[in-house]
């Protein structure tokens, strides 16, 4: 609303436009006589009537107007068949049958879809700066770092993405979970992100990771430390990065020893813990890994 038009009717608002021509027939007249005499009745219901009118008018002004806000659409139901969202120069999104998706902003600032259900196959181009393309999922936020990737919606509302190319991160509030190429994590309602591993681990250190994923309060201190005994490799180290970053102290803490006595810390980063540190982190990940002197984790 243009708060100048109200008093020197400078500018333009349409919404105030259109409710002035509703009332411009009740508008004051100079009559050339006196008016006949009138009934005393109350004016209320007239003055209501008006009033109803005019926000109607205003109602109908606005949602005539663009809007930025996404609209939901509540009645989606699961794709019939394969569907692909064409993201321009940006990529683009395929939807297996019998997902449950939609597009709920789509611009040049960001890019997001809605996954309630099923699977997608997303190829975002080199094009998308990073972070433009996103997925809510139940579980997450799946943020696109420049990538290919596989996201996958459970019945229970879990959540795995598998990395082709590139990377991603699950974003949780304030917590960041980082998974790159050749990498896959799962996330849980009420819980968020869970612990990255790589696809090309071994069956018995995926199963270790999914337990302590999937565990309470309880039992998570001891499944974690059984996981960290696991972590022998320098291709491990992606996992105990972020079991480095665990809110439970008992964890984080020999998380981050058992991280640095297997490749190190990198070097300059006094504080292992600080967050401006994290990019060095990942070079030094990315240095360990390329050597090609790891077994599988």
């Amino acid at each position: 609303m243009n708060d100048n038009y109200l008093w020197d009717k400078s500018g333009r608002d349409p919404e105030i436009e259109a409710i002035e021509d509703l009332l411009a027939p009740l508008a004051h007249r100079e009559l050339s006589s006196p008016p006949a005499a009138m009934p005393r009745s109350p004016a209320w219901g007239s003055l209501l009537a008006v009033l109803a009118t005019a926000a109607a008018v205003l109602f109908a002004v606005r949602w005539a107007m663009p809007s930025d806000a996404p609209r939901k659409n509540p009645t989606l139901v699961p794709l019939a068949e394969a569907k692909e969202f064409d993201l321009g120069k940006y990529g683009s999104v395929n939807a297996h049958a019998g997902a449950v998706v939609e597009v709920i902003r789509q611009s040049s600032e960001e890019i997001r879809l809605r996954l309630q259900r099923g699977t997608i196959d997303a190829r975002i181009t080199y094009a998308a700066r990073p972070r433009l393309f996103q997925v809510e999922t139940p579980s997450t936020l799946c943020v696109d770092l420049g990538c290919h990737y596989t996201l996958t919606v459970e019945a229970d509302g879990s959540t795995l993405v598998t990395v082709d190319f590139g990377q991603v991160a699950f974003v949780d509030g304030g917590r960041e979970t980082w998974v790159p190429e050749g990498a896959s994590c799962r996330a849980y309602p009420a819980r968020g992100s869970g612990t990255p591993r790589w696809d090309e681990a071994t069956e018995k250190f995926t199963a270790a990771v999914e337990a302590l994923d999937r565990s309470g309060s309880e039992k998570r201190h001891e499944l974690a430390l059984a996981v960290i005994a696991s972590c022998e490799s320098n291709r491990a180290a992606i996992t105990l990065w972020h079991l480095a970053h665990d809110p439970y102290p008992g964890i984080s803490s020999a998380a981050w020893t058992a991280l640095i006595d297997l490749i190190g810390a990198p070097e300059g980063v006094t504080d292992w813990r600080a967050p401006e540190a994290d990019e060095r982190w990942k070079l030094r990940f990315e240095w360990k890994w390329s050597m090609g002197k790891y077994g599988k984790p």
